[in-house]
């Protein structure tokens, strides 16, 4: 039986906005830079990196990341160190790929998540006033 999981992802971060770009809003606007420029310049964009490829389409203010989506332990497995142990998968995986850094989202109301993130060592960069998606 599965007990907890959760996922890593890249996504793009606005620095300057403190917000995580939905998905298909980034997709959006890296496709628009990208419709923008010249073939060469495209075909200068396969020597960057993916970490500096978000700046050099979008900007200084706006960056690749990894980040943790949809964390979850079970009830019944809760208060034993199972999230801790699937943060620090989730660490270690954004570690292979060549990061230092991982993001994460939590509600503002999950009280218990933002206790474990802030003993791990995870420090609050901003609130956002964007609601969570409703399923």
């Amino acid at each position: 039986d599965v007990v907890a999981m959760a996922s890593v992802e890249v996504g793009v971060v606005d620095v300057q906005r403190r917000s995580v770009l939905p998905r298909d809003e980034a997709e959006r606007e890296m496709a628009a830079a990208v419709g923008r420029l010249s073939n060469r310049d495209r075909s200068a964009l396969r020597r960057v990196s993916p970490k500096n490829l978000c700046a050099a389409l979008l900007g200084d203010n706006a960056r690749v990341a990894p980040l943790v989506a949809n964390l979850a332990v079970l009830p019944a497995a809760r208060r034993g160190g199972l999230g801790r142990d699937v943060l620090d998968a989730c660490a270690a995986t954004a570690g292979a790929w060549g990061f230092d850094e991982l993001f994460l989202e939590v509600e503002a109301a999950n009280a218990p998540a933002a206790a474990l993130y802030d003993a791990l060592g995870y420090q609050e960069l901003w609130r956002s006033s964007r609601p969570a998606l409703a399923v």
